[in-house]
């Protein structure tokens, strides 16, 4: 099995379908036709630079700051206020009630944020006493944070901190269970050897749509999930599934310059952020709206007001559909986090 390692994590951590498995379609025109619908305004420079991980609908934003080699957590109010955390503190999930979720990133514990900053260390796990690198993905409003362990020695387990224990996610006959989102209903979204399945409590469903090779990465309030899956040609290719139906997003115009997708959130409005890695190793932000890439009028937009992408992979929405992301300025050349609203 592959080794697991944090799916929210890519810039600083370091899967095979047939063609005719999902939905694909000639969409050039489809695209035109959105991109005509959809605009973008209302655009904020926060005052510190960080690489987001998550976006609520309050404008609160959780992330990095200080780079890959000592970085920082960083919880970023819409007021203006912010709170740094100390080195190696990733926080990396946020709630609606400004909430948020981290870990040490040298595997020393898990934490809970609350909205004034002042973290709460969580428990070990009583089942995993050899070790304790763990990974938060997610915190719903009623606090609910879904744990992985993290050991390339064994086969991961999940778990669900529900504010007083923790909750074993057991599905039988899988070998490993890798819970990558939770949801507002409390439902989590389990990567397992046999496919993903929507786990709650006690209670357990496979989605048969979906073939056992596509990873998840996230899902929203509606089930509709998101991941990317390894194709013949050797593209990892982002895919969406939505009321049964399990599409490949476009990806038809960066053919040639990369092999990497990487979906990173969902919204509850059909809009999907994330990004795509060329073969530099360069991260570009991506963003779908309907299904459909939407990025050329995003890039536009930014170029009107002085910014262009930069090499940062990091981006996150709401269900306001705001975007958060990393973009340079181009009269100084500094790099600067900014919020912008995709008006539908």
């Amino acid at each position: 099995m592959r080794v697991f390692l944090v799916s929210m994590l890519s810039l600083f951590f370091i899967t095979c379908a047939k063609d005719d498995d999902v939905n694909t379609t000639n969409i050039q025109e489809e695209e035109l036709e959105v991109e005509n619908t959809v605009s973008m305004q209302n655009m904020e420079v926060l005052d510190v630079f960080f690489f987001p991980f998550d976006l609520n609908n309050n404008k609160t934003s959780v992330g990095l700051t200080g780079g890959g080699g000592n970085p920082n957590g960083i919880i970023y109010k819409n007021s203006g206020d912010y709170y740094i955390k100390s080195e190696w503190e990733y926080v990396v999930s946020l709630n609606e009630n400004d909430l948020s979720a981290g870990f040490n990133g040298n595997g020393v514990g898990l934490y809970e944020y609350e909205s004034n900053g002042d973290r709460i260390e969580l428990p070990n796990i009583p089942e995993e006493v050899n070790f304790n690198l763990f990974s938060p993905n997610g915190i719903n409003n009623q606090n609910k944070i879904p744990i992985t362990t993290n050991d390339p020695g064994d086969s991961p387990n999940s778990y669900v901190w529900n504010g007083l224990e923790y909750e074993k996610i057991e599905i039988p006959n899988t070998t490993y269970r890798i819970a990558h989102d939770i949801n507002q209903s409390g439902d989590v979204l389990v990567e397992t050897n046999l496919g993903i399945y929507i786990w709650n409590r006690d209670m357990y469903e496979k989605v048969d749509e979906i073939p056992a090779n596509y990873i998840p990465t996230r899902f929203n309030d509606l089930g509709e999930i998101i991941g990317n899956v390894t194709l013949p040609n050797g593209i990892r290719s982002p895919w969406v599934y939505s009321n049964g139906n399990l599409i490949l997003l476009p990806i038809e115009k960066y053919v040639g310059t990369t092999d990497f997708f990487y979906p990173r959130k969902i919204n509850n409005n059909d809009l999907i952020v994330g990004y795509w890695k060329n073969y530099e190793h360069k991260e570009t932000p991506i963003v779908w709206f309907q299904n459909k890439d939407i990025s050329e009028g995003i890039l536009d937009f930014l170029t009107e007001n002085n910014f262009i992408f930069n090499d940062s992979g990091f981006i996150s929405c709401n269900n306001n559909n705001e975007i958060i992301l990393n973009v340079i300025d181009s009269n100084t050349g500094g790099n600067k986090t900014v919020i912008f609203q995709v008006k539908i």
